[in-house]
């Protein structure tokens, strides 16, 4: 079973508990948002090192609330980890400005970047300090929004990546 029918079954559940109980007015079910971030870099150790990273911002049904597509400019060296540091950071930074949420959104944050979703959530070590700062950027944000929100980062095999973003 892929991540994203898991997902789909828990919701389910939960229209299925909610139409079982009596309510006079049956309570609003989480949004369901999904931010799918990619990262990546032309010439990666190279003076013409590229970096840039792409975000989509889908919520129910398919639509489309952001898109973006950066190339960065940044001092961190231009690698692909980084890349990919940067278009979760911009995510992030898109759910903490959007303010016309709720409290109770289930968001749904799509990488392909093993690297980062272990070095977030299982501890992994981290060898460069431009890659430290950007984790304690990221870790940061994700410790605010989840005051707010649900939040899982789902590690997506990169055809997914691909289907979504175009690249």
């Amino acid at each position: 079973m892929t991540n994203e029918e898991k997902l789909q079954k828990i919701i389910d559940l939960a229209h299925q508990v909610l139409a079982d109980m009596e309510y006079e007015e049956v309570p609003r079910l989480p949004i369901e948002i999904h931010v799918w971030v990619d990262g990546g870099c032309k010439n990666p150790g190279t003076e013409n090192a590229r970096g840039y990273y792409s975000v989509r911002v889908m919520g129910d049904w398919g639509t489309t609330h952001h898109e973006e597509r950066i190339l960065i400019d940044s001092i961190d060296p231009q690698t692909n980890n980084v890349a990919e540091y940067h278009a979760l950071l911009q995510g992030l930074f898109w759910i903490k400005d959007y303010k016309f949420w709720g409290g109770s959104e289930l968001i749904v944050i799509h990488t392909d970047s093993q690297l980062v979703i272990g070095q977030l959530i299982a501890g992994w070590k981290i060898n460069f300090s431009y890659l430290k700062h950007l984790n304690h950027e990221c870790a940061q944000l994700l410790d605010e929004l989840r005051k707010k929100h649900s939040i899982v980062l789902m590690k997506e095999p990169r055809e997914a990546i691909e289907s979504v973003l175009g690249h």
